[in-house]
């Protein structure tokens, strides 16, 4: 039977002396910071009741530094219009709205309202007009399965940043887009949401990209339907023939052939194709109709409520400024006499010594 060691009950002694060190050392911190914590709550509620009223005169202005702001500034709304664009991208929509916007700001009513066809008094009640792009969950599935398949086909695993701004490139490629407008007045969101839409689509940019893929989607629209003629009489011949073999009582096959045996074709694969190019014809006739710059998919709506602070909102708001900013006075005028009192004590001892 091994012997242990007074080397291993040294060991084993200063393991176990080590574990009640630590579980002192917490305690001790806990219990400094419950000490520390209600020192705080103690001096606190004596700084609270000595300067009662600085405290009470400081919520007191800002209370009413509340009222006045809430009658000095007009309350404005905001509403939100949605769309979807496959000529715009995020980027482009981004810049075209932020032109807007810049002129909102600037106070410029004259050329806003000449941009979204508005009278200079609708165009003064825009205050911001800002766009994002709307991500739907087709969109997120389809760009985590293109970000998985970049990772896994590349060479170098691509960093966080890296998949970051790929994943900015892909939203940009997003066909849906917000809209947010805040005005002063909401009786004019119609004719706003119209000059919107006129804007957008009076770009020479998209205007000869719709023209062109107008013109693509005729020209293919047209070759689809003599394809589709040109299947129907073959349609017609197959027909004829099968009626003349009823006819005469010979019997067949499912393969007829036509001509020489190496191009012998099974009559179905013409209905087939008939079908697939009925699917065409009307996919084709689909994006035609839908080449517009833009569609509206909901409109702005006019919302009651204030997006700014209501009148309750802002005297609480201004109480609690007003409180803080006492607490800073408090709290700046505790340092400076705390500087005062090492000052003093420091000339004493240059003196003393």
């Amino acid at each position: 039977m091994q012997e242990t060691t007074p080397s291993q009950k040294n060991a084993a002694g200063a393991g176990e002396i080590d574990l009640r060190e630590l579980a002192a050392a917490l305690g001790r911190l806990f219990t400094r910071f419950i000490t520390s914590l209600i020192v705080a709550i103690v001096r606190l509620r004596r700084t609270t009741r000595n300067n009662a009223w600085l405290l009470l005169s400081f919520m007191a202005l800002g209370t009413i530094a509340g009222y006045l702001s809430y009658r000095s500034f007009e309350p404005h709304y905001s509403s939100q219009l949605i769309l979807s664009s496959r000529f715009y991208s995020a980027e482009m929509l981004n810049t075209s709205i932020l032109e807007l916007n810049q002129l909102a700001e600037e106070g410029n009513t004259e050329l806003l309202a000449q941009k979204l066809k508005l009278s200079p008094q609708q165009a003064a009640s825009i205050r911001t007009i800002t766009s994002m792009p709307v991500t739907t969950s087709e969109d997120i599935v389809e760009m985590q399965g293109l970000l998985q398949l970049i990772e896994q086909n590349g060479t170098t695993k691509l960093n966080p940043a890296q998949m970051e701004a790929l994943r900015e490139r892909l939203t940009n490629t997003f066909y849906n887009f917000r809209i947010v407008v805040t005005v002063y007045d909401i009786a004019f969101l119609d004719a706003l949401e119209l000059g919107l839409q006129h804007y957008l689509q009076e770009n020479d940019y998209i205007k000869r990209r719709i023209d062109i893929e107008q013109e693509n989607l005729t020209a293919f629209r047209t070759k689809l339907l003599k394809e589709q003629e040109q299947l129907d009489r073959l349609k017609s011949i197959q027909a004829d023939f099968y009626r003349s073999i009823s006819e005469t009582g010979r019997t067949g096959s499912n393969n007829v052939v036509f001509g020489n045996p190496e191009s012998a074709s099974d009559p179905l694969n013409v209905y087939m194709q008939d079908i697939n190019l009925s699917r065409e014809v009307m996919a084709t006739t689909k994006k035609l109709e839908l080449n517009r710059a833009l569609e509206v998919v909901t409109g702005f709506t006019p919302y009651g409520n204030p997006a700014s602070l209501s009148l309750k909102g802002q005297l609480l708001l201004g109480a609690a400024l007003g409180l803080a900013s006492a607490y800073l006075i408090i709290f700046l005028i505790g340092i400076n006499q705390a500087l005062n009192r090492y000052e003093r004590l420091h000339e004493a001892r240059k003196t003393f010594a």
